[in-house]
């Protein structure tokens, strides 16, 4: 028996998620949480606690019902599929008040689940350590994933440990176990590209 990539064995710990997620976890759950405890000590401990101070929020934005996804002069429409929720964290310190700078609200990331990616500067970090590139660093053929499915480290095709931060990891345990007090809100197309560009509320 072969044992299974990092990838699929920490995609197996949060699929299918806890039958009872909130408010508590049940105790089938113990042995999956204590695993990634054990996997991400730190970066676990500080997700849970960005969950438990709920600095994260939800974000979906509704498929338009109009046809604007027909193909002009083809009469096909394209398959509408729910767009996937994005999440913006807060920054769990508490930035200094500044004479110069009213903005007390502190730093907000960007997290995006299924396309595996943080705007904090762990993540960049993560991703991208500083090594030397190897012959052994040649891109390893993945086998492609149903546009649905789910996996740890989204559709990257590295078969090693995906990088992982606390805001990373607090938006997948919200989104695939239901941690938290996440509140979701419904938002345009043009509301999330100003949150891309820095824009708040």
């Amino acid at each position: 028996m072969s044992l299974p990539t990092p990838r699929r064995f920490l995609t197996s710990l949060l699929s299918p998620p806890p039958e009872a997620p909130i408010p508590t976890l049940p105790s089938s759950a113990k042995p999956a949480l204590l695993t990634l405890h054990h996997l991400f000590p730190h970066t676990l401990l500080h997700a849970l606690d960005l969950l438990d101070r709920n600095l994260v929020t939800r974000l979906t934005v509704p498929v338009p019902s109009s046809p604007n996804s027909s193909i002009p002069n083809s009469g096909i429409t394209a398959p509408t599929r729910p767009n996937p929720p994005l999440y913006l964290v807060h920054s769990a310190q508490t930035p200094r008040p500044n004479t110069r700078d009213r903005d007390t609200t502190g730093t907000i990331y960007e997290v995006r689940p299924w396309a595996w990616s943080c705007s904090c500067a762990a993540f960049a970090f993560a991703a991208f350590p500083a090594r030397d590139a190897s012959p052994s660093d040649a891109a390893i053929e993945v086998p492609e994933l149903a546009l649905d499915a789910w996996i740890w480290g989204g559709p990257a095709h590295d078969p090693g440990v995906p990088p992982v931060c606390k805001h990373l990891l607090a938006a997948m345990l919200a989104e695939k176990w239901g941690l938290g007090d996440v509140p979701t809100r419904d938002v345009t197309r043009e509301e999330v590209a100003g949150w891309g560009a820095g824009f708040g509320d």
